[in-house]
């Protein structure tokens, strides 16, 4: 199989990788919530108002919250939000976390490395998950807010990130059964002429 040919086989998996695993990334800047059509009104109605006492939080700033605002607001506030405030720092790690994931998932993919780009993947994923169980947990989506667009792309991305590794490793094992088929063909001929 020549080099351009198993190149071919290689572009598509490694396009749907790159763009999986680059929006998972661009998920944690994208609204990870946004308020409930009830609660965009009141806030509408009333944008400087503070959202929680003793902060300078504002409620126009939780409108559409991002995961990166949310870790920087539990970490500057979580005395005042959180009632503790060592909790904002565990925010931070679990933002920072999913982060790190999705950036070593598209390095991974950038590098054609289904394997790592899996495990990583899955680690993002996990990440993921915990930070909207917690969210469940707390109520948070129950009353004000619903998903975001970062919330349900996120999920997009590493379902295309995930199939693109697995479409990589398949046609890598094509390219290694053809370059087998085609070494055998070789030396067949060569005893032939011997």
């Amino acid at each position: 199989m020549d080099t351009l040919q198993k190149k071919n086989n290689l572009f598509i998996p490694f396009i749907v990788a790159v763009i999986g695993s680059a929006l998972m990334i661009l998920t944690i800047f994208l609204p990870y919530t946004s308020a409930t059509k009830e609660f965009a009104e009141r806030i509408d109605s009333y944008p400087e108002a503070v959202a929680y006492s003793n902060t300078d939080i504002k409620v126009s700033d939780v409108k559409n919250v991002s995961m990166v605002q949310y870790a920087s607001m539990y970490s500057s506030n979580s005395k005042e939000i959180l009632h503790q405030s060592s909790v904002g720092i565990i925010y931070v790690v679990i933002v920072v976390g999913i982060g790190i994931f999705s950036l070593l998932s598209l390095v991974f993919a950038l590098l054609k490395k289904p394997i790592p780009l899996i495990i990583s993947d899955v680690l993002a994923f996990g990440v993921f998950t915990f930070l909207g169980w917690d969210f469940r947990d707390r109520g948070l989506m129950r009353s004000a807010y619903n998903w975001g667009i970062g919330y349900y792309l996120f999920y997009i991305g590493i379902v295309m990130a995930l199939v693109g590794a697995v479409l990589l490793i398949m046609a890598k094992k094509k390219g290694k059964n053809n370059y087998k088929k085609i070494k055998n063909n070789i030396k067949r001929r060569n005893m032939t002429i011997i």
